[in-house]
């Protein structure tokens, strides 16, 4: 048998759920010891502004996601990372 241990909500669509399923899911994977990944969401983010940056990752925090993911590939840079 396979084993999971990292968790990804692709392209933003923990955004498509009410904020109590995304919540229900990340306790669930942490519950059984697996991380969980925000997926390549921020680089949408990023072109909104520094405030709405700020705003999203409060946001991942308090939701209680492990980590943001940042697809290189589509980052645009030129930004600064605090």
């Amino acid at each position: 048998m396979g084993q999971l241990d990292g968790y990804k909500f692709a392209g933003g669509s923990m955004r498509l759920l009410p904020r109590e399923t995304t919540r229900k899911i990340i306790r669930l994977c942490h519950e059984y010891g697996v991380y969980v990944s925000t997926g390549g969401f921020v680089e949408r983010v990023i072109v909104e502004g520094s405030a709405i940056v700020d705003r999203y990752l409060e946001d991942c925090k308090a939701l209680e996601f492990d980590m943001v993911e940042v697809s290189s590939v589509f980052a645009p840079w030129g930004w600064r990372i605090k």
